[in-house]
C-alpha cells in the first residue's frame, strides 16, 4: 500500500534547476530522491535502514552506558565510529558493500576520519581507513550536522563561531554596533 504510490512519487517525478530567475529544461532523475523535497529524508531512512541493522550486527563500537553505538544516520549523514581501527574498518567495508548492492555513491570528498584524543594523550597516531578503495582523509576538526567538532572534544570553537554568528547578525550589529566590531 505504501510503496506504489512512493515508487509513482520517485518514478515519475521531473526536476529542473532554477538559474537566477529562469529555470532549466526538466529532466528525469532515475535515481536519488528529490532534493529538498519533504518526504526525501524519510525515504532516505527506510532506505538505510538495512544498513542499520547490519551495522548494529557487528557488535563493535562504543559504549555509552549499556548501549552500544557504532553509528548515527541523520537524512543523508552517516557518521561511524569505534574505539578500534580495524573494527573501524570493518564497518566501512560493510557500509561500502550495502551502497554497491543499493546503488549508492558515498562521496568520497566528503568522508574524513577524525581520531579524537584521549584526556592525557600528547598525540594520537592517525589510522590509515578506506572507504571503496580510496584512502580517507584525516582531519582536526569538522562540522556535523551544524556542531563543530575536534580533537580534544573540546566546544569553544563552536562557541565561538556561533557566537560570532550571533554578533554580527543583521539585528544584533542594530542594537550593538558600538560595543562590536565584526569581521
Amino acid at each position: 500500500m505504501f510503496c506504489a504510490p512512493t515508487e509513482t512519487l520517485v518514478q515519475r517525478t521531473n526536476n529542473a534547476n532554477k538559474v537566477g530567475k529562469d529555470f532549466t529544461e526538466p529532466f528525469h532523475v532515475s535515481n536519488g530522491v528529490r532534493q529538498g523535497g519533504v518526504l526525501s529524508p524519510y525515504l532516505f531512512a527506510v532506505y538505510l535502514d538495512d544498513l542499520s541493522n547490519e551495522l548494529k550486527n557487528i557488535n563493535a563500537g562504543c559504549y555509552i552506558g549499556e548501549v552500544l553505538l557504532n553509528h548515527l544516520m541523520f537524512a543523508d549523514d552517516i557518521c561511524v565510529f569505534c574505539p578500534s581501527v580495524r573494527w573501524l574498518q570493518r564497518i566501512l567495508d560493510v557500509c561500502q558493500a550495502y551502497v554497491e548492492s543499493h546503488g549508492i555513491i558515498f562521496n568520497c570528498n566528503k568522508t574524513v576520519c577524525m581520531t579524537f584524543k584521549a584526556k592525557r594523550a600528547k598525540s594520537t597516531a592517525t589510522p590509515v581507513l578506506k572507504l571503496g578503495g580510496q584512502y580517507v582523509k584525516s582531519v582536526d576538526q569538522y562540522k556535523y550536522l551544524g556542531i563543530l567538532l575536534d580533537t580534544e572534544l573540546s566546544d569553544d570553537k563552536d562557541i565561538q563561531r556561533q557566537l560570532r554568528s550571533i554578533l554580527c547578525s543583521k539585528q544584533a550589529a542594530s542594537l550593538f554596533f558600538p560595543l562590536f566590531k565584526c569581521s
